[in-house]
């Protein structure tokens, strides 16, 4: 359910994701743009962990990131997500 609370803008849910303090349910969507114009970008992150039931209003990317073993259940891109170079990445969420 989208709440005031957990709706951020890319550049706040980047800065959430890494520094471990992203809540579950977050819901990442810049006002500023158009609903699919947000962009989220992780290049070279060793610890990246997504939280559960992360939603995305537009594209997310994750590159470089061999550390990453799985995607979160719930995860939830509405426009597009590119994975490359995710050598630790062992299988997708079930849709």
């Amino acid at each position: 359910m989208e709440t005031p609370e957990n709706i951020v803008t890319a550049n706040e849910a980047y800065d959430l994701i890494l520094s471990g303090k992203a809540p579950a349910g977050l819901i990442v969507r810049d006002p500023d743009k158009s609903r699919l114009g947000t962009k989220l970008n992780f290049d070279n992150q060793p610890d990246l962990n997504l939280p559960q039931d992360l939603t995305v209003w537009g594209s997310l990317t994750i590159s470089n990131c061999n550390s990453l073993q799985t995607l979160p259940s719930g995860l939830v891109v509405k426009h597009a997500i590119q994975l490359s170079r995710c050598g630790g990445l062992k299988a997708l969420p079930p849709p």
